[in-house]
């Protein structure tokens, strides 16, 4: 009985001066999270037959791998895989020298591992994650899901709150799709202040000036009219509103030229014809 007196006191005294209990004391895992970055086989991946990947193609002399390489990897964690994937591979593949120090990005679009694309985006946080939001966002716009669009498209623009392209898109939705004219402007108008780097700058003033004019400004519309005109004088449309809006402010004279312009462009538009008719009868009538 003593014996055992004892063996329990010591078993007491062990459970006292020990801060956690003996069975909870387990061993802690080792296992790191899992990568957000795939690596890939130099040769013909399976994995790259499906789904979008933007993957590095890296040299063993690399530089800045490791850079590059934890920026794709903080960029994976805000897109789920069945968006797009990141991957990496230690081999001169998609345009990359052999004796490159530096790696390249390159997209491959969901269409196998032969079909890609070289990203001309900065390696940099901001330019990845701008140029993999934009990406996305055009694709979704090109399926008509307009607000998976804009959500991309915005969050692009959180990186790169200057890039006129996207401001156009961004502009373009919200105008067409979403009726938020006011903030479709500011869009417009951000997206002009670098007009030379959007594919048709007299678009973009054309829609400028069309969102204008729907809320009550035809002076303003007649501006951004003009400047379309400039840039391209074929513009039917351009002229044709311009005519429109000079027609809101009572000039119309100024309404005839214009329609005449477009006219000049398509000679039997049965709509223009019609407008130019009721500005000539209206001024006859006067």
């Amino acid at each position: 009985e003593m014996r055992k007196s004892a063996l329990f006191l010591l078993l007491l005294a062990a459970c006292v001066m020990s801060p956690t209990p003996l069975s909870a004391k387990k061993k802690k895992s080792s296992k790191t999270p899992p990568s957000g970055v795939v690596d890939l086989s130099p040769s013909s991946d399976s994995r790259l037959k499906t789904g979008v990947w933007l993957v590095m193609a890296h040299t063993p002399s690399c530089l800045n791998c490791s850079t590059l390489r934890d920026i794709l990897e903080t960029t994976s964690r805000y897109y789920p895989p069945s968006q797009i994937q990141f991957g990496a591979v230690l081999a001169a593949k998609y345009g990359l020298d052999p004796n490159a120090q530096h790696p390249v990005l390159a997209l491959l679009p969901g269409q196998g591992p032969d079909r890609y694309a070289a990203v001309p985006a900065p390696q940099t946080l901001s330019g990845v994650h701008s140029y993999v939001s934009h990406f996305l966002g055009d694709a979704a716009l090109q399926a008509g899901r307009h607000d998976d669009a804009l959500r991309h498209l915005t969050h692009a623009l959180q990186h790169t709150p200057s890039a006129p392209l996207l401001n156009y898109m961004v502009a373009s939705i919200l105008h067409q799709h979403k009726r938020d004219l006011p903030s479709a402007t500011k869009h417009y108008q951000t997206a002009l202040e670098s007009e030379g780097e959007l594919p048709d700058p007299a678009r973009v003033h054309y829609m400028h000036g069309n969102a204008q004019l729907t809320l009550g400004y035809p002076e303003e519309a007649r501006r951004c009219y003009r400047r379309a005109t400039e840039r391209d004088p074929t513009l039917y449309s351009a002229h044709r509103e311009s005519a429109i809006a000079f027609g809101i402010e009572g000039k119309p004279s100024k309404a005839e030229q214009h329609l005449r312009k477009a006219l000049g462009i398509r000679p039997n538009d049965p709509d223009c014809l019609t407008e130019l008719a009721a500005v000539l009868i209206g001024g006859a009538l006067e």
